[in-house]
């Protein structure tokens, strides 16, 4: 870049305030032809220059414009100790990394947010698995367990007692974890959800009535229709009511989880 000193002899703003206009003491040669005036848009630095003022003008950039082209791109003021200022550029880099800066704050937010919703719902499948141990329902089901001990570091008490943290848990994740909460954020704990249900082994032939209203349940809350365990946790009762094709929805949701597993795992044998 070769900069070239102007002094600004005049002025002027359009009418609309779309950009100002700049007389200079000399011409500038733009690709069209040579003229002593520039265009800048309406903005800082340029609402701040004035007539006196001495500018920097990149000759060599000028030479790819037109005369009826904006200018402030290849306009500076003078430098200050080395430095140029005012240089619309370089404020222009500075707004871009500012804008940078506060998508990647939004972006730390929002993974705080999912990590937080994430560790919640995953203090609520631990009671469930309690239930389900001490309720027998598969003589194997400790070796299947994926929150054993995590949170609840006695088991002792009745099965009833689990069944209740369960319920007040998945009251709570509903109420404030994922209510009013964007659609991602129950799509991305509905994905865990169901890769739970298939390492945990449990099918739509060989899981209970009772514990397929739980899976219902919580399949409610990640598609946001929380209202009905809210309601019936608030009046203290339970309906164990299934209804047949809210299970089938349910295993029916399992296979774009598994499908994306058995994807990932043949790329990973491809590579191998």
């Amino acid at each position: 870049m070769t900069y070239k000193t102007y002094r600004i002899i005049n002025k002027t703003t359009n009418k609309e305030k779309k950009f100002i206009g700049f007389v200079l003491d000399n011409n500038i040669e733009f690709r069209n032809g040579e003229q002593d005036f520039i265009f800048c848009v309406n903005e800082y630095p340029f609402t701040n220059y004035r007539m006196g003022d001495e500018i920097e003008v990149d000759l060599v950039s000028a030479k790819r414009l037109k005369t009826n082209n904006y200018h402030q791109e290849i306009v500076r003021t003078r430098f200050f100790r080395n430095m140029p200022i005012d240089d619309y550029n370089s404020q222009q880099q500075s707004e871009e990394q500012k804008r940078l800066q506060q998508l990647q704050a939004q972006k730390q937010k929002s993974l705080h947010k999912m990590k937080t919703a994430l560790d919640t719902f995953y203090n609520t499948l631990e009671p469930l698995e309690e239930y389900i141990e001490k309720a027998g329902y598969y003589s194997d089901f400790q070796s299947r367990r994926q929150r054993y001990r995590k949170t609840i570091s006695d088991s002792e008490g009745p099965v009833e007692n689990d069944e209740d943290l369960f319920l007040s848990n998945l009251y709570i994740f509903a109420q404030l974890t994922v209510k009013g909460k964007p659609e991602f954020f129950r799509e991305v704990i509905r994905g865990d959800f169901y890769r739970w249900i298939n390492y945990t082994g449990i099918t739509a032939e060989n899981c209970p009535e009772t514990l397929k209203h739980f899976l219902i349940e919580i399949n409610n809350v990640l598609s946001d229709k929380s209202e009905k365990i809210i309601a019936e946790t608030d009046r203290g009762t339970i309906d164990v009511e299934i209804n047949p094709k809210e299970m089938v929805g349910i295993f029916a949701g399992l296979q774009n989880p598994l499908s994306e597993s058995r994807q990932q795992k043949k790329e990973l044998e491809g590579k191998s």
